[in-house]
């Protein structure tokens, strides 16, 4: 089943983009195919005001995974907020890789980062 997905998008153009929440259901979707264990993502994208100059967007992901990993990334791009989520979303996956591997070398008998 997937997972719960809480999105925000705030800009000053427009009340949100369908194709940009499209996009952020891919990625999630592509990390659900990585690790079926993901239980939430909340991801929020503002654009910046910047007077007269680029409007840079800050995407903030919080993706919630078992067993009692919180993942957190925030990312900022400059006017593109595509790049910007494909950005954060290439950190999340990093995150998750490594959440993945440790609880495999655990289950093997190993211990978690931090544990000594």
């Amino acid at each position: 089943m997937p997972a719960p997905v809480h999105i925000v998008i705030r800009d000053h153009s427009k009340t949100g983009s369908p194709a940009l929440e499209s996009r952020i259901r891919e990625e999630v979707g592509k990390l659900e195919r990585f690790d079926a264990r993901i239980q939430s993502c909340t991801v929020s994208v503002t654009e910046e005001s910047a007077h007269g100059r680029m409007h840079p967007f800050d995407v903030h992901i919080v993706l919630h995974a078992a067993p009692g990993h919180e993942i957190v990334s925030t990312h900022k791009s400059g006017t593109d907020a595509y790049a910007a989520v494909g950005e954060a979303f290439e950190a999340v996956r990093r995150q998750l890789q490594r959440a993945v591997e440790e609880d495999r070398a655990f289950a093997k008998g190993g211990t978690r980062t931090g544990e000594g």
